[in-house]
């Protein structure tokens, strides 16, 4: 069944925005941003801004932050005017960085006063999340960093963007596809998919968001965060939402995911990455064809490993164990030849329990005639020296040559017909002890059989 619900994002993502460092470039701190003069005076008499705009910014600017804060109890929605009007009107990059980096702070400081903007909400021309996405264009670091700091704060306060979410949706789709996220610095990738967690906690926005590739864009950046945790927590963290949506089947059901989902569970030690990934896996499992890559990609192995860890989150064992008693019977049906041709034309192997299964082999072994031995020919292909295959799939694959050999009437005859006998020799030199047990039992049947 599905998780116990959404509502975790919501308590998850308020902890988040809270907690994301507020993004710095790694040039230049706040404190370095707050020291710049800006001319305001000259923005008055070009009528950028108006006088009591002007006003107001002499009240709040290069104040301590307490005092600030005390302004913003008392004046705070003429003061959201202000700082919403100067980035409108204001393009100059400097003012702009200097007014988010002060809003940033400000908010930083307290939280609560996101809701100063709250009534500009319906404003025909200065609608805050409208200016905000706005300002993603200018392709600069700082401004991208502290714009999606100060959305992913406003919205963990309860402040929606409704249709103004699109436009961040179309950015980030781009920006994924660019692979932008890779080159921006760490702690503006961080803001920006803090950002993307609080747009996707609508089912509006998890729905655009997919229809523009987004998740399969995710997915690539995945295979390529997996050196950076937080990163690929929050991105963990927006696959976990899209799995809410209400396809998850025809959407969830695509090997690079879940192999990249399979990757993580391998590789990760750090338990709120791993909380994520079962989280996801178990909302998967309303889908066959989900079940079905799952085993086919091998997570019924780390899956038991993780049962037997002691985790801090009761979460991580509840999800673990519907996971597994999802899979049992597809386990069970797994032992057809069909999802081991699919296994196999992956050409990554794992030990799953096809492989050990004599009952298998006995059955199904007279389908490797079909398409000319395709199977075999591909499994031969794994041991050939110079390939770049792992060692586990070529360990398991001289396994399963030497099943074929053992079951099949003239098996022997046809290893060796397709060339097969140097490479299985060659193995018996391997520096890889399962790569080099596997060839020698395999050699073995080739000798008797």
């Amino acid at each position: 069944g599905v998780h116990p619900g959404l509502s975790m994002i919501d308590e998850r993502n308020n902890l988040l925005a809270a907690s994301a460092a507020s993004p710095r470039d790694e040039g230049q701190s706040n404190s370095e941003i707050l020291k710049r003069e800006i001319p305001w005076d000259h923005f008055k008499d070009s009528s950028l801004i108006s006088k009591s705009d002007y006003n107001l910014l002499q009240r709040i600017d290069k104040k301590p932050l307490d005092y600030q804060l005390d302004l913003l109890e008392e004046d705070g929605t003429m003061y959201a005017e202000v700082f919403l009007t100067v980035l409108k009107h204001i393009t100059r990059e400097d003012a702009t960085q200097y007014v988010l980096t002060m809003v940033d702070v400000i908010l930083t400081g307290n939280a609560r006063h996101a809701s100063i903007f709250k009534s500009f909400l319906s404003h025909p021309s200065l609608n805050p999340f409208g200016i905000f996405f706005r300002l993603l264009s200018r392709q600069d670091d700082i401004i991208v960093g502290k714009t999606c700091h100060i959305t992913s704060i406003l919205m963990s306060e309860g402040l929606k963007p409704e249709g103004e979410a699109q436009a961040f949706i179309d950015w980030i789709v781009q920006q994924l596809s660019l692979h932008t996220l890779l080159t921006m610095n760490r702690t503006c990738a961080i803001s920006v998919l803090s950002t993307l967690q609080q747009v996707l906690r609508t089912s509006d926005n998890r729905a655009s968001f997919c229809s523009a590739n987004g998740l399969g864009l995710l997915v690539e950046c995945m295979h390529k965060q997996l050196a950076h945790p937080q990163q690929l927590y929050q991105i963990l963290n927006c696959i976990w939402m899209l799995s809410y949506c209400q396809d998850v089947g025809s959407r969830m059901a695509d090997v690079s995911l879940v192999r990249g989902l399979v990757e993580v569970l391998k590789a990760s030690t750090k338990e709120k990455v791993v909380r994520m990934v079962v989280a996801t896996l178990r909302n998967m499992t309303v889908s066959n064809e989900c079940k079905a890559l799952m085993v086919v990609c091998g997570v019924v192995k780390p899956l038991s490993t993780l049962s037997h860890t002691t985790w801090a989150d009761d979460d991580i064992v509840d999800d673990v164990e519907v996971i597994r008693g999802a899979l049992e019977d597809r386990v069970q049906t797994m032992t057809t030849f069909d999802e081991y041709k699919k296994e196999v034309l992956s050409g990554e192997l794992d030990w799953s329990p096809v492989h050990k299964s004599q009952h298998f082999w006995e059955q199904n072994v007279p389908r490797f005639e079909e398409k000319d031995f395709e199977l075999l020919r591909v499994l031969l292909s794994l041991l050939k020296p110079g390939e770049k295959v792992p060692e586990k799939s070529v360990a398991i694959a001289c396994h399963d040559i030497g099943e074929f050999i053992k079951h099949y009437p003239r098996g022997k005859r046809i290893v060796t017909e397709l060339g097969g006998k140097p490479y299985i020799m060659a193995l018996l030199t391997s520096s890889h002890d399962a790569v080099r047990g596997e060839a020698l039992l395999c050699v073995q049947k080739l000798m008797i059989a």
